[in-house]
């Protein structure tokens, strides 16, 4: 072999740059996802489902879900252009299918919110090889179709009701 240092050498022979097209990497949003909202998110989910914590440290908990969900919303919705994994711009194509068929409005901003911060997970973070082997999983499985009466026509547009029965 060459002397050429073996990263870049492998890149070339990729004949692409191998760049991150994910802003979610750049600052701020990186500081945002990686020190602001995983560290409450983690926090306040051990504090919640695995320690003997006070009712007074369970409630700051769940004070910091909701921050956690306030700083997702400032991040920039994921979309084709600003992500990087071919599977991510599935997912946001599922989110914008999903989101204009909903008809449950007082709930969209919290699930919406719920929606990209997976988004961004997936695009940015090795849980998406945990969210694969879920699809893998799923397929492989005898999962069941929608059953009668749903989906619930009070939550759903014409549309989706229509293909649920």
């Amino acid at each position: 072999m060459s002397s050429q240092p073996l990263i870049p050498h492998i890149r070339q022979l990729m004949g692409a740059p191998m760049i991150h097209k994910s802003i979610y990497y750049q600052q701020p949003y990186h500081q945002i996802l990686a020190v602001e909202i995983k560290v409450l998110l983690v926090n306040a989910l051990n504090t919640l489902f695995w320690s003997d914590a006070s009712a007074i440290r369970r409630i700051k908990a769940v004070r910091d879900l909701f921050k956690v969900l306030k700083l997702v919303n400032t991040l920039p919705e994921p979309t084709a252009a600003n992500t990087r994994q071919p599977n991510t711009h599935i997912l946001i194509g599922i989110r914008d299918r999903f989101f204009s068929r909903l008809v449950l409005q007082s709930r969209q901003h919290i699930l919406r919110g719920i929606v990209n911060f997976a988004i961004i997970i997936y695009d940015t973070d090795f849980y998406r090889q945990f969210f694969d082997v879920w699809v893998d999983e799923l397929r492989a499985s005898d999962w069941k179709p929608r059953g009668p009466l749903q989906p619930d026509h009070h939550y759903w547009n014409k549309e989706i009701t229509q293909e649920g029965n």
